[in-house]
């Protein structure tokens, strides 16, 4: 008989992974809405992205934003390289 291995615990407590995964739909949301508004496709996008200096595969993109695998700074640099003004946000922010 094969042994089954006990499950592998990451140390992060269920919140923890409930946040991350509202992270994830809202950054995936935050992504596409953006794309749809300025009319780009992950081709397009992966293109701006490399201009900035930041090489992606479209494949690796498209997989990173569907997956909700995006980390705030990843998000930023998206956001700037579809030429979204996040500067409202940051004061908004900033003023709380």
């Amino acid at each position: 008989m094969a042994e089954q291995k006990a499950p592998v615990r990451s140390g992060r407590s269920e919140r923890e992974i409930e946040l991350d995964e509202i992270y994830g739909d809202e950054a995936t949301a935050l992504i596409k809405g953006a794309m749809g508004l300025v009319n780009v496709d992950f081709t397009e996008l992966a293109k701006r992205l490399e201009a900035q200096g930041h090489t992606v595969a479209v494949s690796t993109l498209r997989k990173k934003v569907n997956g909700g695998q995006c980390k705030a700074s990843f998000v930023m640099r998206i956001m700037d390289a579809l030429g979204v003004d996040l500067a409202p946000i940051k004061k908004r922010t900033t003023e709380n």
